[in-house]
């Protein structure tokens, strides 16, 4: 008689987490890390644009940042997910928010405060109004409306209160000093130093507020205090710089942890009033709490003659020739430091608490209720509070349906998939799993030694695009203007070009990125600065970011934004690409700046030639300038280089100079746009960010 798929899964991680522990006195209790903490690609399958309000994009963006707010409990048991979706018939925007449960009611009470807060938050965005210009004070209320649902994780965000495991930290308080300390003795300390330092010190006034009057209104000056450190220029290098004599590594990790979570509540109230601005829908929201049928956390034990046989399992999976069967099975306990009784054991007690204990995870509820719900435009992004675990991310991976942008690589035994789920589904997530423990025993072979990696960070941020950023909003077809304007963000989202630039625009994904993506040395852009076509693809250098992983299908290793790959650009070196119109290239990073290139040709809702051939394209290379370049065009051309912290929430219509460039700079980085499209006549084009640089 066969065995059940639930039975074979729990082998299957029983046996991942032998493979992939610390030691083997520890399977039991420690947590397997299989694979490094990754990116996933965006499959162009699910980039599904007909009949939405949101574009992909926007909406991953948005649910980002909601699941980012649903954590308000540092409880490990308490881990929300989310995902939206549109109701065309009522224009809504259901947000529908699960919590991880071992059993039917597990979680209930902490759903229905998550919703509580969430309705406050909605409420205030129901007000907003397309020509809000700010003055209604409606984006603070938003904010003080975060404040409230999630006062309790900020102030321990903070180290002002007890975590849920009380583990001793050094006082947030302390940890400035420190910093203060160490940054006002440095020989080395310039101007950017010294305004980190009058920054931190008064953080740590409003620390001090705080601790004498425990309100709202301090929290949020706290708050707000910590953004405006975590945009001082050079934040992360600054803090890095510090010796270890002066402070531990640790430490410095925590302080940039803590400032970009923190900053991250008053980027989010700005997100979701800047977003209700664009998107009606998004004025329109509701909050649907997640319940799973009782069946759903029913449970299947192997019958009395079930004998599991962890040798005839690796043997089954990893292969071997019948005289070197047992030497293979040897040399495996050997390598993991264990007997073959003892590892049976263990191989044995951690798949029985798999099912016995094992809980549904909050992004499992939710794969299962999309297959239950029949709604015409479905979710297309599911996130967490934290990072996806390793066996989350890949049954959503297999499930096919869903993008989720983030694995933190961690396995948790006590994980368990519903049997409700189909059994072709079940099956295949089965042979999965087969496979990784395939891959797993032949790494384990190769290597002589297990594959553990450190235990990551698993809640990590998703970069909202263009915050701290500079966006070029694609190639204007008017006329190119006689000097540069500026107009407010209201008056500019009010025009026809500006709002199809940015509600028309697409992510550029991963593994889909054109051939011509190159990246040429400095000395190679004299000769292609006149460049009609760019350079051939030809070195795997030069490829696109997306990288080949053993870890599991669809992951990359690269870092992702949401909605966006990334680039890191190097200084003095060019790269050529294209971007199909109502596209957006990748988003580049150089230092402070990040970049991302939207084209939304005047050609049509369609955007196809008059002929019905292909798209027009917009050619372009970016650079990021070297330090002497750099200081060369300031002194020279100062007036031709734009300032992406002056921009504030306006754009500008900037003429492009003789040789179809433009210069922008944020800091000590200068990039270089140049465009290179033969048939394009427009000489301008729109700049602006998504929040103010300060």
């Amino acid at each position: 008689m066969a065995t059940a798929p639930v039975v074979v899964r729990a082998e299957n991680i029983a046996l991942l987490t032998l493979l992939h522990s610390a030691a083997s006195g520890q399977v039991v209790t420690t947590r397997a890390v299989p694979a490094e903490p990754s990116a996933n690609t965006v499959d162009h399958r699910l980039i599904r644009q007909e009949g939405y309000t949101l574009p992909f994009d926007s909406e991953l963006r948005l649910t980002s940042v909601l699941a980012f707010l649903s954590g308000i409990s540092d409880n490990p048991n308490l881990i929300p997910a989310l995902f939206v979706e549109e109701d065309e018939e009522t224009a809504f925007l259901r947000v529908l928010l699960a919590v991880n449960r071992s059993r039917s009611g597990d979680g209930d009470q902490f759903l229905r405060k998550l919703k509580m807060g969430f309705d406050d938050i909605f409420a205030m965005l129901a007000r907003v109004t397309a020509t809000d210009n700010g003055s209604s004070g409606i984006e603070n209320e938003v904010f003080g409306s975060i404040l409230s649902m999630c006062s309790t994780r900020i102030l321990c965000r903070l180290r002002l209160v007890a975590n849920a495991r009380n583990s001793p930290k050094q006082p947030l308080k302390s940890v400035l000093q420190d910093t203060i300390l160490s940054l006002s003795q440095s020989r080395e300390s310039g101007f950017v130093a010294t305004t980190f330092v009058k920054k931190a010190r008064a953080v740590t006034k409003l620390i001090d507020a705080w601790e004498e009057h425990r309100t709202q209104t301090r929290l949020g000056n706290l708050v707000e205090g910590i953004s405006r450190l975590r945009e001082v220029d050079k934040f992360e290098t600054i803090v890095e710089s510090i010796p270890n004599r002066a402070m531990q590594p640790g430490s410095r990790r925590s302080l940039v942890n803590i400032a970009n979570k923190v900053a991250r509540y008053r980027e989010a109230a700005h997100f979701l009033y800047r977003s209700a601005k664009k998107f009606p829908i998004v004025r329109r929201m509701e909050t649907v709490l997640i319940t799973p049928p009782t069946e759903a956390f029913g449970r299947t034990f192997p019958g009395q003659k079930y004998n599991p046989d962890l040798d005839a399992k690796i043997l089954h999976i990893g292969g071997a020739p019948k005289k070197m069967k047992q030497r293979k099975l040897n040399n495996i306990y050997h390598i993991l430091g264990t007997t073959s009784e003892e590892a049976r054991e263990l191989y044995y007690k951690r798949m029985m608490e798999t099912l016995r204990e094992g809980k549904v995870h909050a992004e499992i509820q939710l794969v299962l209720e999309y297959e239950r719900r029949t709604a015409r435009l479905p979710p297309r992004a599911i996130c967490s509070s934290k990072d996806a675990c390793y066996l989350c991310n890949a049954f959503i991976l297999v499930h096919g349906k869903l993008h989720i942008p983030r694995c933190h690589g961690r396995l948790y035994p006590g994980w368990r998939l519903p049997e409700t789920f189909g059994p072709e589904l079940q099956m295949r997530f089965n042979k999965v799993l087969e496979d990784h423990v395939r891959e797993g025993l032949n790494i384990l072979a190769l290597r002589g030694t297990r594959t553990v990696y450190d235990n990551p960070n698993e809640s990590t941020l998703h970069s909202i695009p263009g915050s701290v950023s500079t966006l070029l909003n694609g190639l204007s077809q008017q006329p190119p203007p006689q000097a540069v304007t500026t107009a407010s963000h209201s008056s500019v989202e009010g025009t026809k070009n500006a709002t199809s630039i940015i509600q028309q625009s697409i992510p550029v994904l991963q593994g889909s990125i054109p051939n011509s993506e190159v990246e040429v040395e400095k000395d190679a852009t004299q000769a292609t600065s006149k460049l009609e076509t760019p350079p051939p693809h030809n070195s795997a250098e030069n490829a696109s970011p997306q990288t080949t992983s053993s870890q599991l299908p669809g992951i990359s290793a690269p870092s992702g934004s949401i909605g966006s790959a990334e680039w890191e650009l190097r200084r003095g070196k060019t790269r050529f690409t294209e971007v199909q119109a109502h596209g957006a290239s990748l988003l580049y990073l150089a230092g402070q700046l990040e970049i991302q290139v939207e084209y939304s040709p005047q050609t049509g809702p369609e955007s196809a030639s008059s002929d019905g051939g292909p798209k027009p394209q917009l050619r372009f290379s970016i650079e990021w300038l070297t330090a002497e370049e750099a200081a060369r065009l300031t002194e020279h051309r100062a007036s031709s280089v734009i300032d992406g912290r002056s921009l504030g929430f306006a754009e500008k219509e900037v003429a492009l100079d003789d040789e179809n460039c433009l210069y922008i700079s944020a800091g000590d980085s200068v990039v270089r746009f140049t465009r290179h499209s033969a048939a394009e006549s427009a000489r301008s084009v729109r700049v602006g960010n998504s929040r103010e640089i300060k």
